[in-house]
């Protein structure tokens, strides 16, 4: 039977043999690694908190220490309980801390000013490589572990963004509506963004008409997937929203800091995925993202240049008004 197959193969133009020069295998994070890379995911879940709590500076600093110092330490407080986790050892601490970074990251890049957005390009880049190095073990390249997230890195984001609708009755509504959605979503078991994360099929020739193939590449370049190359809106959403707060629209700012997070939870949603190699996912999301950066940096430079403008009229009308006191005078 075996001879069979080969000799099939070899008609079809396959060489068979004995050199299957297998790839070498993927290596597991040490420890250490672990360690490191936990205090970058410490750095982000403080700042999430200080950002959600408002948290003053006295209590921001002894916070961001203790989560270091915990997020350091987990590593190294899981011991394996039987001979078969000595030689595979489990992976609880990499799940913690990919769930900590993936779900609180998006929170803690949304921060309405210009240094508050600066620091939220540094924040998601960060999250994207924690992410990628806590799951690139031979274990998760090989799908035996896979990232377990449990619907919480959207949840958490966009119940973030919901609480600062202003109007309360759309606000509750928002989040009895992302509750319902998250319920529903864990009771199927569906990781709505690894639904997301696989691109379109690389051809798609059989279509009927140009009309067809036209609306097929549409779909395409317009359509949620893959979700990483919309990792752009979320330096635009979090620009967006603190031009439109500057000027008072605080229920504008709430949709676009919204969008900002949508575009945070997807352009973090490939790294998670070790099973494509990273030079695929970081293609789409860097620059996707590098094109975001650039339109947030332009519409938070516009609306500094607006505020000069409309601050010269106010001063010429101080400046006429004492003027015309001094003439009825």
């Amino acid at each position: 039977y075996v001879e069979h197959i080969k000799e099939a193969l070899e008609q079809d133009g396959f060489v068979v043999t004995q050199d299957v020069c297998v790839p070498a295998p993927v290596p597991t994070p040490m420890k250490t690694d672990l360690a490191a890379t936990g205090l970058a995911s410490a750095g982000i879940a403080a700042s999430a908190a200080t950002a959600l709590l408002d948290l003053p500076d006295a209590m921001a600093l002894p916070l961001t220490i203790s989560a270091a110092a915990g997020a350091a330490a987990l590593p190294y407080l899981e011991q394996p309980r039987g001979r078969l986790e000595e030689q595979y050892p489990p992976s609880y601490a990499p799940k913690a801390l990919a769930l900590a970074t993936a779900s609180l990251a998006p929170v803690a890049a949304i921060d309405r000013s210009r240094a508050g957005w600066l620091n939220g390009l540094v924040i998601q880049a960060s999250a994207a490589a924690a992410l990628a190095a806590v799951t690139s073990g031979q274990d998760y390249h090989l799908r035996i572990e896979e990232y377990r997230g449990f619907n919480l890195d959207w949840l958490l984001p966009m119940l973030a963004a919901a609480r600062a609708i202003p109007d309360r009755s759309l606000r509750l509504s928002a989040l009895a509506m992302l509750a319902g959605a998250w319920a529903i979503a864990s009771r199927r078991r569906v990781d709505v963004l690894a639904q997301l994360d696989p691109a379109h099929a690389e051809g798609h020739t059989h279509h009927l008409s140009a009309a067809q193939r036209a609306i097929g590449d549409a779909t395409i370049a317009l359509g949620p997937q893959p979700a990483r190359k919309w990792a752009g809106l979320s330096p635009i959403g979090t620009a967006l929203s603190i031009v439109l707060a500057s000027r008072g629209r605080r229920d504008l700012a709430a949709g676009a800091a919204i969008l900002g997070m949508i575009g945070s939870a997807f352009g973090l949603a490939g790294f998670r995925r070790p099973e494509r190699t990273l030079e695929i996912t970081g293609k789409e999301a860097l620059r996707s993202f590098g094109i975001g950066a650039a339109i947030g940096l332009v519409l938070l430079t516009l609306r500094n240049a607006g505020r000069t403008v409309t601050t010269q009229p106010t001063q010429l009308s101080g400046v006429e008004a004492l003027a015309g006191r001094v003439r009825r005078t």
